[in-house]
């Protein structure tokens, strides 16, 4: 398992992002194209998963589809679907720095949508249990931008911005926008931190939610 640190921020559709200037710790700022994901995850009826804080995910990325593609149809990809399976903790919010941060273990494997990778079911031994209970809980469309603080020569602040539309669970056609912030290098926490406090200073603030799934399935 990995362990994956990050700060969530909530932000309205309309919110400009704060220029980020080089200098001070930063060498350059790398941006990469925008992405298009849907995000599928699973749990019993019961949420048996979430009441023992793990999230059972598959994301997988588009490309062209007509405006008029139905939910259910991005909701249920083609078994040969490649994508990315997660199983993820809930983690803690602790206070690094003076930012509320979240650190949660994951582990990810790339593999079709037919079938739950055996590395997760491992990983997790009560997805076995569940397995034949297991039905689509949640689910999202978002559009990601992406850029990576690069301090020398590697990257070690990841800034994700997302724009999501939520297509299953209790709060289905609600847009929102998320920003986070991961930490990609623990010896640049602090420089995260100015990141994220000038994000808020422009308008953003703590996201309400501890995740995405969980803004899906609470009114």
């Amino acid at each position: 398992m990995s362990i994956e640190d990050e700060v969530k921020l909530d932000v309205d559709l309309h919110f400009v992002a704060p220029q980020i200037a080089l200098g001070d710790g930063i060498e350059a700022i790398e941006i990469s194209p925008e992405v298009r994901t849907v995000t599928v995850y699973f749990d019993t009826g019961a949420l048996e998963l979430a009441k023992e804080k793990v999230a059972l995910r598959f994301r997988y990325r588009i490309a062209h589809l007509p405006p008029s593609m139905p939910a259910d149809d991005l909701v249920s990809p083609a078994s040969d679907q490649i994508g990315v399976w997660a199983l993820k903790s809930k983690g803690e919010v602790v206070v690094s720095d003076g930012v509320s941060t979240t650190a949660r273990e994951e582990v990810e494997v790339t593999a079709t949508f037919g079938k739950v990778p055996a590395e997760l079911v491992g990983a997790y031994g009560r997805i076995s249990e569940l397995k034949s209970r297991l039905e689509v809980i949640a689910a999202m469309d978002a559009r990601r931008s992406v850029r990576k603080i690069i301090s020398g020569t590697k990257a070690v602040v990841e800034i994700d911005d997302d724009v999501v539309t939520i297509l299953r669970g209790a709060t289905a056609g609600e847009t929102f926008r998320e920003i986070e912030f991961e930490l990609l290098d623990p010896g640049f926490s602090r420089l995260r931190a100015r990141l994220v406090e000038a994000f808020r200073a422009a308008g953003a603030d703590y996201s309400k939610a501890g995740s995405k799934l969980e803004r899906a399935l609470t009114l």
